[in-house]
């Protein structure tokens, strides 16, 4: 998907100009969708427009909750007792899950900035795309991945359905996205940008 919107941004990116109002100054909700800025005249804007794509975020929404649900299905088939009945600890069962957890949401950044470093070998346009921006953006995705992660190992650890485990992470993902928006979007709700991840 990454590489997809890179290739659609090439073109984008050789015949855009400052001249049309829209670029140079987008809708202020525009820009709150996007995290509070937007730059279509540059190969970096298209990197942060695949970032905060809602096929990106649900794809990384995804690989962060994949594992943790486990824990409530356990609980909700009964069979955390035979787990958890085998010399281990909770903890080491808690921090096992987690683990896995981190390296699908780390699988998702690799996948993400590879096919990145490849559209910014093939891709014109997309070259000039600096590897530490590149770097430092993937960083900035996997934190707050890995971060969703952690949070809905603490939530499934204490739901006893899957259901309700993937349920309440979801609605805790939608909930700081529409904070961080509305933050970004309504002047009087800028202190709320706190509580979103």
């Amino acid at each position: 998907f990454f590489y997809l919107v890179l290739t659609a941004s090439s073109s984008f990116l050789s015949q855009a100009t400052f001249e049309v109002p829209f670029l140079r100054s987008p809708p202020r909700a525009m820009q709150a969708l996007f995290g509070g800025s937007v730059d279509f005249l540059h190969a970096g804007g298209w990197l942060v427009t695949a970032l905060a794509h809602p096929i990106t975020l649900a794809l990384f929404t995804a690989a962060a909750l994949t594992v943790p649900g486990a824990i409530a299905t356990e609980i909700e088939r009964g069979t955390i007792d035979f787990v958890l009945s085998r010399p281990i600890r909770r903890s080491s069962y808690l921090l096992a899950v987690a683990t896995a957890s981190l390296i699908l949401v780390t699988a998702a950044n690799l996948a993400a900035l590879l096919a990145a470093l490849l559209a910014r070998q093939t891709i014109s346009g997309v070259n000039d795309l600096s590897i530490s921006g590149l770097l430092r953006v993937v960083f900035g995705s996997w934190t707050l991945f890995a971060a969703v992660s952690l949070v809905a190992v603490l939530i499934s650890a204490n739901a006893s359905l899957r259901s309700r485990a993937v349920g309440l992470c979801v609605g805790f993902v939608v909930l700081s996205f529409l904070i961080n928006v509305a933050a970004l979007m309504l002047d009087q709700l800028y202190a709320l940008r706190h509580l979103s991840l």
